[in-house]
């Protein structure tokens, strides 16, 4: 693989630190699906279950909790999950991005068939192509992926064929070893709660430097 890092101005310090960036953007957005995909499961799971009761003929013995599942599930619930799945596809991709190209050396932990996600990405990100090359090679895996899908049942998260535990896991992963060879070579990176220092001349915001 060809090793990038000297051919953009970023020195090495700041690409660890923009691979930090990049893992807490994919943290907050793996925790954004998730609380995107709760109102999302309720309104689907009573939903089904009000059609069920008044396909049995509503028996009272299922009346108490019929009563209770009044949830519905809407439209603003539908794009909200969409929404969240395509920022965190993004975030995921850059860090990637840092991983496998602009730290090679620092050997950080890879992510199993990240090819799948860089195709979903991909595919996601040209949904208006139905003849994009993303797509076409999905669908020879899984003839019925379209762009917006995600897999879930009552207690998991999938993209693809990765859960969200896994990508959480990946995610922690590389967040903890970038940080590890920040501070081996005297540059650490800082937490996302530490506080950042503003100079009082003002200047725009660095987000790998600073």
């Amino acid at each position: 693989m060809n090793d990038k890092s000297m051919d953009v101005a970023i020195d090495e310090s700041g690409l660890r630190r923009l691979t930090a960036m990049w893992a807490n953007a994919a943290r907050l957005q793996i925790s954004r699906v998730e609380e995107a995909m709760e109102p999302f499961r309720l309104g689907v799971s009573e939903t089904q279950f009000r059609e069920t009761f008044k396909e049995r003929g509503e028996p009272s013995e299922w009346a108490e909790i019929a009563a209770e599942y009044t949830r519905i599930l809407t439209q603003g619930d539908v794009w909200q999950v969409g929404t969240e799945k395509y920022f965190l596809l993004l975030a995921l991709a850059q860090l990637r991005k840092c991983v496998v190209y602009w730290l090679p050396h620092d050997r950080l932990p890879g992510l199993r068939d990240d090819r799948v996600l860089m195709l979903i990405r991909n595919a996601e990100e040209h949904w208006d192509d139905p003849d994009g090359r993303s797509l076409l090679e999905l669908r020879r895996a899984d003839p019925d992926i379209a762009p917006g899908m995600i897999r879930y049942n009552n207690h998991h998260l999938w993209i693809g064929d990765v859960s969200l535990d896994e990508l959480q896991s990946w995610v922690d992963d590389v967040d903890r070893a970038v940080r590890e060879h920040a501070t081996a070579s005297g540059s650490p990176v800082p937490l996302p709660g530490d506080e950042y220092r503003v100079s009082s001349e003002g200047r725009s915001a660095d987000s790998a430097s600073g």
